[in-house]
């Protein structure tokens, strides 16, 4: 009688895991179908911050940000403050490496795809919400090693976390970033990106950039 109750602890042991590796396997499913619909133009403001050198360094740049519909990326600058090292290597560096990466080839180099990246379902974040965790396929400075936090209901991203599976640059020791996404006007957009980098003989360095949107492929934003 023992062994039969250890065999049926087992097997429902296994039907149990069965059916959870199903749910998990069709919310990942459901995620990597979350993109639509895509994003093919639009126009935003931005505010972009960096401090360096424990915060004795710092910039503010404002600008307009285009994406066109043939996938062309254009800024122009509204106003810039503070260290002009930090303006003109960092922030507008920042939107010129932005504007090379929409090379559709670079895009799908780095895009959250079975292609880049393998996943697991590693829990729920909070209320609603389930972390997925991103393994790179490869060491890359534009893959990262951390999570990914969507709807439970319908997979949809809302954050995406972690750290460079490569480090940018020699120089840099360690990178945390984080991006945020919302829906707005049913189409799924980021809406600020933070990081946080410590960097030999600058020490803590840190960055953001913040969206708001007033087109969005093709129609205004309220």
């Amino acid at each position: 009688m023992k062994l039969v109750a250890i065999l049926a602890i087992v097997c429902l042991a296994s039907a149990v895991a069965a059916g959870a590796s199903k749910i998990d396997d069709a919310l990942i499913e459901q995620f990597l179908r979350s993109g639509r619909p895509e994003l093919t133009s639009c126009a935003a403001r931005r505010v972009l911050t960096a401090s360096t050198m424990g915060g004795r360094l710092r910039a503010r740049l404002e600008v307009w940000t285009y994406l066109d519909r043939d996938g062309t990326f254009r800024f122009d600058v509204i106003r810039g403050d503070g260290s002009r090292l930090l303006l003109e290597h960092v922030l507008i560096a920042a939107l010129e490496t932005e504007r090379r990466s929409r090379d559709p080839r670079v895009m799908a180099e780095v895009a959250l795809t079975p292609a880049n990246y393998d996943f697991d379902v590693a829990g729920p974040a909070s209320d609603g919400l389930v972390n997925i965790r991103l393994i790179p396929r490869r060491r890359s400075p534009m893959l990262l090693e951390g999570l990914v936090v969507v709807r439970q209901d319908n997979g949809d991203v809302v954050r995406v976390e972690g750290r460079p599976s490569e480090p940018p640059s020699s120089w840099t020791t360690r990178v945390d970033i984080i991006r945020r996404y919302e829906r707005i006007g049913g189409v799924r957009v980021p809406v600020e990106m933070v990081s946080e980098a410590q960097v030999r003989l600058a020490g803590a360095s840190s960055f953001s950039m913040t969206y708001h949107y007033t087109i969005i492929n093709g129609q205004a934003v309220r």
